[in-house]
């Protein structure tokens, strides 16, 4: 296997960057149809590398396209000044100052947020990163790469390694890949 360097490794980081590989999971239109809707507030809850900022991402493509004000911002960055938003998706919710969380709140603008936890809103959806998941995005990542992917079995593992962080286990796939492209043998 010879993948020529970080640009050709399926497994770079800019291939599984949040909107880069495309949403993996329940039905898009579905939950761009519930959380598209002026006025409404929902959450999207999960781990760290499950999936919450891609579908941030997924819902500002749906809600540009609709014509919808759309303002996506990260919590620890804050809000900004307040601005006239059809739709607020706020990646990092947890992060957001007291005061920008009581100012959200009191806009009639729809919200998403991401957290870790419940944060008191209606749940959109809660991820959870199982082998079968992970399975699916190493399988897009690798398609066509001539790449021999892990066994969910295998992933498995690697996701218990990372406390079910897939961007952690997609890293040391990356890891793996150079590896063997350098002729040493792969870690498991």
């Amino acid at each position: 296997m010879s993948f020529g360097g970080a640009e050709h490794n399926p497994f770079c980081a800019a291939r599984f960057a949040p909107g880069a590989l495309g949403w993996v999971g329940d039905d898009l239109g579905a939950l761009a149809g519930r959380a598209l809707e002026p006025g409404a507030r929902h959450q999207i809850i999960g781990p760290h590398g499950s999936g919450k900022s891609t579908l941030l991402i997924e819902l500002e493509r749906h809600a540009t396209r609709a014509g919808w004000r759309v303002k996506r911002v990260r919590g620890s960055r804050g809000l900004g000044p307040e601005a006239k938003v059809d739709l607020w998706l706020v990646d990092e919710y947890q992060e957001l100052s007291v005061w920008d969380r009581w100012r959200l709140r009191r806009w009639p603008s729809a919200l998403v947020v991401t957290a870790h936890r419940d944060v008191g809103l209606p749940t959109l959806c809660e991820r959870a990163v199982t082998a079968e998941l992970a399975a699916a995005v190493v399988q897009r990542l690798g398609a066509g790469r001539g790449f021999s992917a892990p066994s969910p079995a295998e992933l498995g593992v690697l996701l218990g390694r990372h406390s079910g962080n897939l961007r952690e286990v997609l890293f040391e796939l990356y890891d793996q890949v150079e590896r063997q492209c350098r002729g040493a043998p792969a870690l498991r």
